[in-house]
């Protein structure tokens, strides 16, 4: 009776060994699974994060090249502006110096005379 419950023991020992490997071997897996889904979700993240860095970069170049094209344009007026100043100083100057001239409509200078 003895050897009997003692192998019985036994079958129920290894039973529950068996039972506890298929359990540890299951969590195994499901960690596994958990890790590559987060891993997906990681390599998901760093892909969007990597297209945002890329768009923003992206922004900030052409925000650059607004900057150029606006100082540029802004140089540009500037100098028309110098320009214009500096031709209406000489036309002062040139009318202080020969009152006798008057400005055409076509703007050229024509002597009264």
């Amino acid at each position: 009776y003895r050897e009997r419950e003692e192998e019985l023991l036994r079958v129920q020992k290894e039973e529950q060994e068996r039972r506890q490997r298929q359990i540890d071997q299951q969590r195994a897996i499901e960690a596994q699974l958990e890790k590559e889904g987060l891993s997906q979700q990681l390599d998901a993240a760093k892909k969007q994060s990597q297209q945002d860095q890329d768009a923003l970069l992206a922004a900030r170049l052409q925000a650059e090249e607004r900057e150029k094209q606006v100082r540029a344009q802004y140089d540009a007026l500037a100098a028309t502006h110098r320009e214009q100043q500096r031709n209406e100083e000489a036309r002062t100057k040139a009318r202080d110096r020969n009152p006798d001239t008057i400005k055409k409509e076509d703007g050229i200078w024509e002597s009264f005379f």
